[in-house]
């Protein structure tokens, strides 16, 4: 479980062995980024936005029955979503006043980025889902993000906290990141969880990738402390990392269920058939 009261996102810093001023310096970045993650996350969801986005070819995966209910169900593709996100951030960025400390800093925001290998190159590059940097000097903050969707419980251990999920950041194999801190985000759906954090607490403390420590953190103006999970990456000879948690919520896409015909075989796939939908 983590371990007391939240605790300010500075302070922890100090407790990892951040100086004052780095301390001060990546908080204040990290506080920025989650900022404007977060007004993107809202500008998505508007519904006159996410009418528009679910029409865009690609956004969504297969129907689910359920005819229980008499509906198909239809969830957002995951790298739907991450570009969707990440066109938005860009225009928040760009649209930021002089003196914001994302402009003074000049903070990038990347999508889809590949990441800085010894062993990968060119299309065998993996790709970071999300990386901002701020472009100011060599040793200025940043931030690599990985984004996995989170529909069912099983989820949590499998994608989320899975190789592709957590584990891109501490396998030998193109760790996503360097630095003192890195993000997890998950797309959860509105349907099937208020949110995953207890699952996702839980599964830290037991999982593949069990954290050192867990510590519930103040970032700037977040409704709630943050989790955050610090590993160890001694055995791939990088320094440990602090994980900072994430979530964002939507909403699937719902029709009414439409009669088929005793002719029509090409029915979609059923909730409980075990079936893919493509990368969600």
């Amino acid at each position: 479980m983590t371990e007391g009261e939240a605790v300010e996102l500075h302070e922890l810093l100090l407790r990892l062995g951040f100086g004052p001023v780095k301390a001060h310096l990546w908080s204040e970045f990290l506080k920025h980024v989650l900022a404007i993650f977060r007004k993107a996350e809202e500008e998505l969801c508007r519904p006159d936005t996410w009418s528009e986005f679910k029409k865009k070819r690609g956004a969504l995966g297969r129907k689910r029955v359920r005819r229980h209910e008499g509906i198909t169900k239809r969830y957002p593709n995951e790298d739907a979503i991450t570009t969707e996100l990440g066109e938005i951030v860009q225009t928040l960025r760009r649209s930021l006043p002089l003196g914001h400390f994302l402009r003074a800093n000049e903070v990038e925001f990347h999508v889809e980025r590949p990441v800085r290998s010894a062993a990968r190159a060119g299309r065998h590059a993996r790709k970071l889902d999300f990386f901002v940097l701020a472009a100011s000097g060599i040793s200025a903050p940043e931030l690599a993000l990985e984004a996995k969707t989170v529909r069912i419980p099983s989820d949590v251990r499998n994608r989320y906290l899975g190789c592709d999920g957590i584990g891109c950041f501490l396998e030998p194999d193109s760790p996503y990141s360097q630095a003192p801190l890195g993000g997890m985000l998950a797309y959860s759906f509105t349907d099937s969880s208020v949110s995953w954090r207890h699952e996702i607490e839980s599964a830290l403390e037991d999982g593949c990738y069990p954290a050192i420590w867990l510590r519930c953190v103040q970032i700037g103006a977040e409704e709630e402390p943050t989790l955050v999970s610090g590993h160890d990456r001694t055995e791939i000879g990088l320094k440990p990392i602090a994980i900072v948690h994430l979530e964002m919520s939507f909403d699937p896409d719902i029709q009414p269920l439409q009669d088929t015909t005793a002719g029509s075989r090409q029915a979609p796939f059923a909730e409980s058939g075990g079936r893919g939908e493509g990368k969600t």
